[in-house]
């Protein structure tokens, strides 16, 4: 009897603790873990002040200090970085036996930011915040006499991400943001977030004792305090889960839309599509060789010229508003009246939740894109995909629909006969080689769509064009 009461308070105990973490946040709905001056897009796009946030977990005086250089960070790429954006995508087919052909498709994406941060010494806090998750977030005055060209303090922040083909999928290999900040030849700090679908992962960070892993269970909470986003966040920003830390949410969906919107930017081409056709022999059997490969360079340099609109925190999500200074065609005046089967199939979509990204509203976005592909004035790409991570995914369908755009546009072409041989084997091979070198104007108009099927996948759909006579 004895040993039974000991087991049961034994499985009492444990499933208090299981419940308890739900208490506490249902304790916390009428509460928030930041201060309302946090959400006060002023703050950001002051050209006097900025705020910066410590990770989660930290002691007070760590945490503090942290979130001071953080800002001078967030300040740096609002208003003073460049940056530097290079794409290398490639799409094609390999076969070398009469049975086997492989496919050939990769997109190696990197965005890198640079600049120089004000010195720590020279801002002055103005208002500070210490929550239940142990983050620091500061507001700081940087005085309009101080100039961060002078500065020796510089940092580097750099958006990878890789996909590549696996059979009919093209999965994410890399997906992260790092970002190091030296004073001289100095690390003053050195980041790193990885993604893993909705998860954001900081690799460098040490293992946690088995009684803290109750974060697993009990995700970061933010409350409800700000700005109203109303049942519905209007259509130009992104959600981003907070469960992972606010730092890590609000830096990864301020990069990503930069990212994405930078991507439709004027740029300069590199552009080389090879075919190889021929045969191998040597003594004990002969092989075709056929290939066929398109591969595209996008490079980019420019000053960033962003500023925040809106920012809101809805069901634990955050979403982040940018504007910029980019203008988008438009032929609403032009637009064909739908009919039947494409008034049915709008209802259709807007039925399944569909989604659509820094447009007015979904079913004028969707006319109006599919009344644009009917126009001979311009080249249009058509990208659907399924992906685990919505930014990053949008990412990846509008360089595979860049690289389709691309492959449109005119080429030279320079046809190469190559004969080897040697005491083993022979190779006779005929290789023709397109390649082109070119400054592309800005693509516009862009429409990107998406729906959520469940927690952890998203279904995006882009639609690009680009002007012919420009």
């Amino acid at each position: 009897m004895k040993n039974k009461l000991k087991a049961y308070q034994k499985q009492l105990i444990i499933s208090l603790l299981a419940i308890l973490p739900y208490f506490n946040t249902i304790a916390q709905e009428n509460s928030s873990n930041i201060p309302e001056w946090f959400l006060k897009i002023e703050n950001y796009n002051n050209t006097t002040s900025a705020i910066g946030i410590s990770d989660p977990g930290l002691d007070k005086s760590i945490a503090f200090k942290q979130a001071k250089i953080r800002a001078l960070l967030n300040y740096s790429i609002l208003h003073t970085s460049t940056l530097k954006s290079l794409t290398t995508l490639s799409m094609g087919n390999q076969q070398n036996t009469s049975s086997q052909l492989d496919n050939i498709q990769y997109i190696i994406y990197t965005n890198i930011f640079i600049g120089k941060l004000h010195n720590s010494n020279n801002v002055n806090v103005v208002d500070s915040f210490y929550n239940s998750n142990k983050e620091a977030i500061v507001l700081v005055s940087i005085p309009e006499n101080t100039i961060a060209d002078s500065s020796q303090i510089k940092y580097t922040l750099t958006r990878r991400a890789a996909f590549q083909r696996d059979r009919s999928t093209l999965p994410i290999v890399v997906d992260e943001l790092n970002f190091s900040i030296t004073y001289n030849d100095s690390v003053v700090e050195n980041y790193n977030i990885e993604k893993k679908g909705s998860k954001f992962v900081n690799p460098n960070q040490k293992a946690k004792k088995i009684m803290d892993e109750e974060r697993i269970y009990r995700p970061y909470y933010y409350g409800i305090s700000g700005i109203t986003l109303g049942e519905t966040p209007d259509n130009n920003s992104l959600p981003c889960i907070l469960n992972y830390g606010l730092w890590n949410c609000y830096l990864f969906s301020k990069i990503d839309q930069i990212c994405i919107l930078n991507n439709f930017n004027q740029d300069l081409q590199y552009k080389l599509s090879t075919s190889n056709l021929g045969n191998i022999s040597n003594a004990s059997q002969n092989s075709t060789f056929q290939q066929l490969v398109y591969s595209l360079k996008n490079v980019q340099t420019s000053d960033l010229k962003f500023s925040i609109q809106k920012m809101g925190i809805r069901e634990n999500q955050f979403y982040l508003d940018l504007s910029t200074q980019q203008k988008e065609e438009s032929i609403l005046n032009s637009m064909e009246t739908l009919g039947k089967l494409e008034k049915k199939e709008i209802k259709k979509l807007k039925s399944e939740n569909w989604q659509v990204y820094r447009k007015q509203d979904f079913e004028s976005a969707w006319m109006e894109a599919r009344s644009m592909i009917r126009n001979k004035d311009y080249i249009n790409s058509t990208i659907e995909i399924q992906a685990n991570n919505l930014q990053s995914g949008i990412l990846e369908a509008i360089n595979l629909a860049k690289l389709e755009l691309s492959s449109q546009l005119g080429s030279k072409i320079n046809t190469v006969n190559n004969l080897q041989n040697s005491s083993e084997e022979q190779i006779n091979l005929n290789s023709s080689k397109l390649s082109n070198n070119e400054k592309t104007g800005k693509i516009s108009p862009y429409f990107i769509f998406y729906k959520k099927y469940n927690e952890s996948a998203y279904a995006v759909k882009v639609v690009l064009f680009y002007n012919l006579n420009k």
